[in-house]
């Protein structure tokens, strides 16, 4: 399980024509959510996760890959969808994944980067969510874990 691999493809939004097609590890548990110039270089970057707990980032403009960094032990359970978000209120965007073993790490989107990591001993079964619920600066992470309990998770640089 797992080995198997499902094609990401970019159309053009006008007249529906395929930019490009590539092929992903991870078959139909490859999970796409963050779409964006992530790191500021004036192209945009799709970031997917894949089964094993891996986090990949390529290119909008033709796929090809720009990095991927694994989150944890290499699990076959599929990996939540990563989200971008300003956690630290500076203007710039972290990305934020979830590892089916219970971590929380924001991701420096330009590289794949470790910034800041939260774990708690129970899975994590849905992506996080990315919220200003507090007065502190930027925004902050809801992790939902298995057990019922939501962590709210406070990034600063």
């Amino acid at each position: 399980g797992g080995d198997a691999d499902e094609a990401a493809e970019a159309d053009d939004g006008a007249d529906g024509s395929t930019l490009w097609n590539r092929q992903l590890r991870g078959g139909a548990t490859v999970s796409r959510h963050a779409v964006a110039d992530g790191d500021d270089d004036g192209t945009t970057e799709v970031y997917f996760s894949v089964p094993g707990n891996l986090i990949r980032a390529v290119a909008g403009t033709d796929g090809s890959d720009e990095w991927s960094t694994r989150l944890a032990a290499e699990d076959t359970v599929p990996t939540p969808a990563p989200v971008l978000g300003d956690l630290s209120g500076d203007g710039t965007r972290e990305l934020v994944a979830v590892a089916n073993d219970g971590t929380a790490t924001v991701l420096g989107p330009t590289d794949g980067s470790q910034l800041a990591s939260y774990r708690r001993p129970v899975p994590v079964w849905t992506g996080p969510t990315v919220a200003d619920v507090t007065a502190s600066p930027g925004a902050e992470v809801l992790v939902r874990y298995g057990d019922g309990r939501v962590a709210l998770v406070e990034y600063s640089e």
